[in-house]
């Protein structure tokens, strides 16, 4: 058994946005928000993987986190395996699988209180403002291949190569109260609610779109430490 954490690049595929955010809430005097958000095209972004893993002899067996920041960010719980081909005396070339589900999430912006609250799915939240964040949730396959060698003892170290699709299942917009209270005021609990549900429009060259279209998919190169215990 052992505990693997690497680091490393990734490229994430896509094509450069802008998109205009438009907001409602649901309040008697329906606080707005309008602006333009940029989502990168194809980018590089950091990505950092931990996990335990199981070894047998010609396989070994997988779970962990997997997780990437940029101008958003994402993590994703994963369970995977991978196959032995060179197994020679503390080195290895072995070539993988995982199967990920995760979430993705970007600040979209702040609105501000022109009245008494905002009302977001009938809660009431007093703070001055009321920020948007939107979330995904996907699901993902990834492909490696990787070498190893035992360096000192249980420490050894690796290095993989691995690329990745990942389907989208559900988009949600999060509302949080930020910002000052009324005194006497209770702070409200973030809000969770589906895309569909929110009065949100989101356009892209003067076009309806009904999901921003964030990346999951792309490439990574990673280098790490593994411990054998």
């Amino acid at each position: 058994n052992r505990i693997v954490v690497m680091g490393g690049p990734r490229l994430l595929t896509g094509e450069r946005d802008s998109i205009r955010v438009e907001y409602w809430d649901e309040s008697g005097s329906h606080d707005h928000m309008d602006k333009t958000i940029e989502v990168d095209g194809t980018s590089q972004v950091t990505t950092i993987i931990a996990y335990y893993e199981r070894q047998c002899e010609k396989a070994s067996f997988q779970t962990g986190i997997d997780a990437f920041f940029g101008n958003y960010w994402s993590a994703a719980f994963f369970v995977g395996g991978s196959y032995h081909l060179v197994n020679n005396d503390g080195f290895k070339i072995k070539t993988g699988a995982r199967l990920s589900y995760g979430f993705g999430q970007v600040k979209l912006g702040d609105v501000q209180n022109n009245d008494q609250f905002f009302l977001i799915d009938g809660q009431k939240i007093y703070n001055e403002e009321l920020r948007l964040t939107y979330k995904d949730n996907y699901v993902a396959l990834s492909l490696s291949v990787s070498i190893e060698k035992r360096i000192a003892g249980p420490i050894g170290i690796l290095a993989s190569l691995s690329g990745n699709v990942a389907v989208r299942t559900k988009s949600m917009i999060q509302f949080q109260g930020v910002g000052s209270l009324p005194l006497g005021a209770e702070k409200a609990e973030p809000a969770e609610i589906a895309l569909n549900d929110v009065n949100l429009h989101l356009t892209r060259g003067g076009e309806r779109i009904e999901k921003i279209p964030l990346n999951y998919t792309g490439a990574s190169v990673t280098v790490g430490l593994f411990y054998t215990f």
